[in-house]
């Protein structure tokens, strides 16, 4: 679910519609927060599927939160 910059765009005008149609208004600011959030869910669950060797997850644990603090620090 990663998305270029006009990708984003778009699917936050889907998603504030469908909320709005659930009778819930938000802006854009907070349909962008939600397409963000829906690409990080679809992410980790993408990761999560995916059996690991026991040796490979603690590493990839430690990748994730270095990708993590590196998104937190960008913002």
């Amino acid at each position: 679910m990663s998305a270029g910059a006009g990708d984003g765009v778009d699917r936050a005008a889907a998603l504030q519609a469908l909320v709005a149609d659930a009778g819930v208004n938000v802006t854009p600011a907070e349909a962008q927060a939600l397409v963000q959030s829906l690409a990080r869910v679809h992410g980790a669950a993408a990761t999560l599927l995916r059996p690991p060797s026991f040796d490979e997850t603690v590493e990839r644990f430690y990748r994730l939160l270095e990708s993590d603090a590196a998104e937190g620090a960008g913002r």
